[in-house]
């Protein structure tokens, strides 16, 4: 798969989101790999890299 039918499956996927076909946990999931192709298709790099599919909530501390 090209980075311009990985762009337009993320630009889908964002829809996808906005019109609540997807929920929250499975858009992030999806995204995060989505992003991770591409990435590893512009730059070279492996899609592992260290990343895991594991959905981490992160809070800010005030």
């Amino acid at each position: 798969m090209d980075v311009t039918t990985l762009i337009q499956k993320l630009h889908q996927l964002v829809d996808d989101y906005n019109q609540r076909t997807v929920s929250l946990a499975e858009y992030r999931l999806k995204r995060r790999r989505l992003l991770l192709t591409i990435d590893s298709k512009v730059n070279g790099l492996t899609a592992s890299g260290g990343a895991t599919d594991d959905l981490v909530t992160q809070r800010k501390h005030h």
